[in-house]
């Protein structure tokens, strides 16, 4: 599964019962959280499966979900205990063609934070996104 999760992470998606699920509060207030403390526009709470990424909470963007396919967040849970940044999609080979980079909403940056089960497992990431090219500071990613 080249962009998906892996059926562990799966497993411990399903478990936690959350995929498909209304809006709620607390997951609202962090990515509102996160959005103002890195100065973004948009901040997603991501949730990878095998075909599709739901976004939990969105601040700022008005879309539930996408396809795997174009995913930044896939990219994002291979090291689970670093945050992955791209400061500029369009310049990147593995983004300039991504229909969020071309089309509508044209987001240009991204960073995000995997969000790791107990078992270790990565199943989606908290991340801030931003329609200009630009740097994330240190003291930002580190709240």
């Amino acid at each position: 599964m080249a962009n998906g999760l892996g059926n562990s992470a799966l497993n411990d998606l399903k478990s936690l019962q959350i995929l498909d699920t209304l809006p709620e509060k607390e997951y609202d207030d962090i990515t509102s959280l996160a959005a103002l403390i890195c100065n973004t526009p948009f901040s997603l709470v991501s949730l990878l499966t095998d075909t599709r990424q739901f976004f939990k909470s969105h601040h700022g963007l008005s879309i539930a979900e996408t396809p795997i396919e174009q995913s930044f967040c896939t990219h994002a849970i291979k090291v689970p205990q670093r945050i992955f940044i791209v400061e500029d999609l369009r310049k990147d080979e593995r983004f300039k063609d991504n229909p969020l980079v071309t089309g509508k909403p044209k987001v240009v940056f991204y960073a995000g934070m995997p969000l790791v089960s107990t078992q270790g497992n990565a199943l989606g990431t908290l991340c801030v996104l931003d329609k200009k090219p630009r740097k994330l500071e240190e003291n930002n990613w580190k709240l």
